[in-house]
């Protein structure tokens, strides 16, 4: 266990609760929580937009008191991490990405956008309709390669074996953070939808990296839930 509390960001089109069976496979006394991110929520006022989500991070951790975090993000979540980790490179202490692309599949995002504009509202359960449109809006226009080398915490990329997108930029990620990367056997980018083995892996990876021990110690099973200190919110 790390005393240093663990943030969560999540994906588009998912909420913080989407990271609970990773979670669950953690250390309940290890101080955690997934909040929205900036824009994702549906209360939120304001669309989504890169910088102002990592300002929000970097908010949260000063409102909490918190001195260093652990950040872990994946997908859009993991893009805002990386964004967090660039401008306020103090605040992190240890850095982890998920299903992440350096520069996202401009085509296949708008595809996926214009499949999404043509849905009825009352199919957007999690996010608003409009939020989910600028999130991919977003993505569609990023490209994370003047950030990286602006990050300096320890860094580990992690990706699913079948996430073609991820895997191609990892080499990216991991040259200019010089980090390391681990390839987890899923066959789809959303790591969050996976197996409980798999995302028992995640977990590993997480607890074990965070903590400074190599990644394949194995963890201790933790079958108490819901204890203080780990929330999603």
């Amino acid at each position: 266990m790390t005393a240093t509390t663990m943030i969560f960001l999540h994906g588009p089109g998912q909420t913080p609760p989407n990271w609970q069976g990773v979670i669950d496979h953690i250390d309940p006394e290890q101080p955690m929580f997934a909040p929205w991110i900036k824009g994702m929520k549906p209360t939120d006022s304001d669309e989504f937009e890169m910088a102002a989500a990592a300002a929000d991070v970097a908010n949260t951790v000063e409102m909490r008191g918190l001195e260093q975090i652990d950040l872990i993000g994946i997908s859009l979540g993991g893009m805002v991490a990386l964004r967090a980790a660039a401008d306020y490179p103090k605040m992190i202490r240890h850095l982890i990405v998920m299903s992440v692309p350096v520069t996202p599949p401009a085509s296949q995002l708008k595809a996926q956008r214009l499949m999404l504009k043509l849905m009825p509202e009352s199919q957007f359960k999690d996010a608003p309709k409009a939020q989910v449109l600028a999130a991919l809006d977003a993505l569609i226009g990023a490209d994370m390669h003047d950030f990286l080398k602006k990050i300096s915490a320890p860094t580990l990329v992690i990706t699913a074996e079948g996430d073609a997108n991820s895997n191609s930029g990892a080499p990216t990620l991991i040259e200019q953070t010089n980090g390391q990367l681990v390839s987890v056997p899923y066959d789809k980018p959303n790591l969050l939808d996976a197996p409980t083995p798999v995302q028992t892996r995640v977990a590993q990876l997480v607890m074990n990296f965070c903590a400074d021990r190599p990644l394949d110690t194995p963890i201790e099973k933790h079958t108490d839930e819901g204890e203080e200190g780990s929330s999603a919110e």
